[in-house]
């Protein structure tokens, strides 16, 4: 019997404009219920496929979860800090 792929939950969280990690490790079921719930307090989610397990328990430090946030939010073109500075400084906003 195959291994189950397992899924990454992203919600987006309008404060930051961005989204986060809500959960990782989990079956396809669970990810449909994550999504299910998210939704019904009325913001976006997003599941995306895992490659392997994430060992971290700690969303806030898990590398993986980070770098699909900020794919899924910048679409994998996020600008630099310094590109960002330089934005905020000459009056453009800093997401397009």
């Amino acid at each position: 019997m195959p291994k189950e792929a397992l899924k990454l939950v992203l919600s987006f969280e309008s404060e930051d404009q961005g989204f986060q990690p809500s959960e990782h490790n989990l079956s396809a079921e669970q990810a449909i219920d994550l999504v299910r719930h998210i939704a019904s307090e009325g913001r976006t989610a997003k599941v995306i496929d895992q490659t392997s397990r994430h060992k971290t328990l700690d969303l806030t430090r898990c590398r993986p979860c980070k770098k699909s946030a900020e794919e899924a939010t910048y679409g994998g073109t996020q600008p630099s800090g310094d590109e960002q500075k330089q934005k905020h400084q000459e009056g453009e906003p800093e997401s397009e």
